[in-house]
């Protein structure tokens, strides 16, 4: 039940068509973005297209990686407010944001939470500059389970390296 509101939350974010092409977990690369990142071994991923999305195992929470069609990280910041507004009913930051320089990679970190569809969900949005590209990375967890999926979420972010 989860997967699917998350899985639609990304969709209407990104308007792209789904290939369903499933992939083993670990480290993947994504090319067009410059960058690798891994997921743990018993998270569900998928390559749908050009981006990466992971369940983990209860369906409580979800990552998607992809690179925006943006100039700036102003641009990127743009978008995903508007888009975020649009699903996420009183979407709120809990955090002031957090630039930080790691693995090859310039990012811009942020948390909040707000609700989807009734239920409340923790979200962090990071915002990756590479060579090829600027890359958004956002964590939804349902705020039931957060606390249980916070260290893999941390472990996902960590991993990011440009490529």
């Amino acid at each position: 039940r989860h997967l699917n509101m998350l899985k639609k939350i990304v969709l209407g974010i990104v308007r792209l068509m789904l290939s369903g092409l499933l992939c083993t977990a670990g480290t993947h690369t994504h090319k067009d973005a410059g960058m690798s990142i891994w997921f743990p071994d018993d998270w569900k991923v998928t390559a749908d297209g050009d981006m990466l999305e992971a369940t983990s195992p209860g369906e409580h929470a979800y990552v998607q990686l992809m690179a925006l069609d943006v100039e700036t990280l102003d641009d990127a910041v743009e978008t995903y407010t508007k888009e975020i507004d649009k699903i996420v009913k009183n979407f709120k930051t809990t955090s002031e944001g957090e630039n930080k320089e790691a693995n090859g990679l310039s990012i811009f970190y942020i948390d909040g939470n707000g609700f989807v569809e009734g239920v409340k969900m923790d979200i962090t949005i990071a915002l990756a500059v590479t060579k090829k590209a600027i890359v958004m990375i956002v964590a939804f967890s349902t705020d039931e389970h957060s606390d249980e999926h916070d260290e893999d979420i941390d472990d996902i972010y960590d991993s990011m390296k440009a490529i």
